[in-house]
């Protein structure tokens, strides 16, 4: 099969990630640079990478990955795609926001529980897409793409562990997430070697 992104006649890991006239788009919006000249494979590029980057920018060209592999399923599932400039501009807007979310706070925390309340008289209720929604979607775009490149053994590790009690419940799940959480199964279901682990965040 063709790139999906460039109408290039052959599509691998490394003209997806590196070579695709849409990844360089990409790469070049995020401003990083990526030099994949002395490198054969998917996996030397990502230990350069991590052996030469600092550790904020390893985070950020990490997302930018994701973000191509994102778009490049959603091109092949959905039809379309984002422009490369917002791709890069979405991807590490989330990272930022992810960043700023897990960073420990100082001081004493009011850890009580805090229950939801109905709003006043002629406001708009906003829900907010919760961290496990973003690990569920990242999960089922992970997972696509591993089916995509014909992967049959696979390990997804996760360190939110809501994400894995979800997988394993065997009730129909009626939330707003249960389609995504039907689609995951029906992946799972299809490889039967596709497994979610759990993993604390330290290790990640």
């Amino acid at each position: 099969m063709g790139c999906l992104m460039c109408q290039h006649h052959i599509e691998n890991v490394m003209h997806m990630f590196f070579q695709c006239q849409y990844a360089q788009e990409t790469w070049n919006a995020a401003a990083i640079t990526i030099d994949v000249s002395n490198h054969d494979s998917f996996k030397d590029c990502l230990m350069h990478m991590a052996s030469t980057m600092i550790k904020h920018t390893s985070a950020r060209a990490l997302v930018i990955l994701w973000s191509i592999w994102k778009n490049r399923n959603s091109q092949l599932w959905e039809g379309k795609k984002q422009r490369p400039s917002d791709a890069a501009m979405l991807s590490l807007g989330w990272l930022q926001e992810f960043t700023t979310a897990n960073v420990t706070p100082t001081g004493s925390i009011d850890r009580r529980q805090k229950n939801w309340s109905m709003p006043a008289s002629r406001w708009v209720y906003v829900q907010l897409t919760s961290p496990f929604h973003a690990e569920l979607n990242a999960l089922l775009d992970g997972m696509r793409l591993a089916e995509s490149l014909h992967h049959d053994r696979v390990i997804f590790e996760t360190d939110c562990l809501m994400l894995t009690q979800a997988l394993q419940q065997q009730d129909v799940d009626l939330s707003s997430l249960g389609d995504i959480i039907v689609d995951v199964k029906e992946i799972m279901n299809r490889h039967v070697d596709f497994r979610v682990a759990h993993v604390y965040r330290e290790a990640n």
